[in-house]
């Protein structure tokens, strides 16, 4: 395995928030003990062994609790920053507060060791010690692999070029994978067309689908460059796979009717679309023209052709559309819907909703690279704005699962 898949891999695999728990649990253990060797020394300590192992595995709640409703873990543990710091302090304090308010009021040192005040101080400055030296230890030793194993700096990249983020670390929780045998077992040897296969989602269709060993894939685009990059990786990937490369315009009904005469399509992924909502906006006649008119044609043709599946990429902004792109999809819901049929010799319409996708053309993360490559600053719609992201090749592989 070479360097940049060592890195890659390094990047992708993320400790369970579970086992960061145990490891903090077990350095507030071990602090407690050795805050009991300094206070009481070693003698009184060893006489009362077992007793003070029995009081420091009760007390650990407190601490357990106090690291979980202070979101300790909220970051992955190699990219710890100064807040996840503040956070292990709050969290060693409210434990403290718990165990001497025990202590005062349920009068926990009749059955339980008298852990005192010196000692719960002790055991903080020991425990804040070892749980934020590991984590800085940890994204130390990160950057350094980084920077060793990379050209170009600690995260691999020179001042001139912009920081390549791994898209699995921003979301902050494990990909989602779907069962790609089941999915291959029912496209594998089909004739399958996606349209706008050029673009962000269409492009990561393509290459899913032809890893499915399929029979035919016949890919639409009005974008000839994007499209002519598609069958070059296409080309250098999967050089067996039989695939047509057409430039076209949805909109454009003989040319549409005459691809589907010839080439008889079993399945199509539609996700040909205008997708920005400001131009969308600007242009509303262009917006209904291409994404209702081109899905409604390419749906009344998958009728006529008796396809028997039809996969529509739609938008979160369809539910309860306040701006003309997700007025426009929302159409293009509702007359999928109309058309879908439940007999066998039917054509069965599917909808999919794509909330935000990472890495997408014009997406956060590009629009990000493109401030920060002209010098920042770096902005949001709204401080207070709450997005859910996938990753391309999750929402695509739901596509597929669909």
């Amino acid at each position: 395995m070479n360097r940049t898949l060592l890195t890659r891999e390094f990047a992708r695999h993320n400790l369970s928030r579970w086992i960061v728990l145990l490891l903090d649990c077990s350095m507030v253990y071990l602090s407690g003990l050795v805050a009991c060797v300094v206070n009481h020394g070693l003698a009184n300590t060893v006489s009362n062994l077992g007793l003070i192992l029995q009081t420091m595995l009760i007390y650990l709640s407190p601490f357990a609790a106090g690291f979980l409703l202070c979101g300790t873990y909220r970051n992955i543990f190699r990219r710890t920053s100064f807040p996840d710091l503040v956070r292990v302090c709050m969290a060693l304090a409210f434990a403290v507060t718990v165990i001497m308010l025990l202590r005062i009021f349920l009068h926990a040192d009749n059955v339980l060791f008298a852990i005192r005040l010196r000692d719960l101080i002790l055991l903080s400055l020991l425990a804040v010690t070892t749980i934020c030296g590991m984590r800085v230890g940890v994204k130390t030793l990160y950057d350094l692999y980084l920077r060793y194993t990379t050209s170009g700096g600690a995260y691999g990249y020179s001042e001139r070029q912009l920081i390549d983020l791994e898209m699995a670390d921003l979301l902050d929780r494990n990909p989602i994978e779907v069962d790609m045998d089941e999915i291959r077992a029912k496209l594998s040897g089909r004739r399958i067309l996606v349209t706008g296969a050029a673009g962000s989602i269409g492009s990561e269709l393509a290459l899913q689908l032809a890893s499915l060993r399929p029979q035919r894939l016949i890919l639409i685009d009005q974008a000839e460059s994007p499209l002519h990059n598609l069958r070059l990786e296409l080309e250098r990937l999967y050089p067996r796979t039989d695939c047509v490369y057409i430039v076209a315009d949805i909109c454009n009904g003989p040319r549409m009717e005459r691809i589907f005469a010839s080439e008889s399509p079993e399945i199509v992924f539609h996700a040909a679309a205008y997708k920005h909502v400001p131009l969308m906006e600007e242009n509303p006649v262009e917006s209904v023209t291409n994404n209702v008119g081109g899905t409604r044609l390419i749906a009344d043709l998958a009728v006529s052709y008796k396809v028997e599946k039809f996969i529509l990429v739609s938008t979160d902004k369809a539910v309860n559309p306040t701006n003309v792109m997700g007025c426009t999809k929302r159409i293009c819901e509702m007359y999928c819907q109309s058309l879908s049929s439940n007999r066998p010799d039917g054509c069965r319409f599917i909808t999919t909703r794509f909330g935000n996708v990472l890495g997408s053309q014009g997406s956060v993360i590009p629009t990000f690279r493109s401030q920060i490559r002209r010098g920042g600053p770096v902005m949001v719609t709204h401080p207070d704005i709450i997005r859910y992201f996938m990753l391309i090749p999750e929402a695509c592989a739901l596509v597929l699962e669909a």
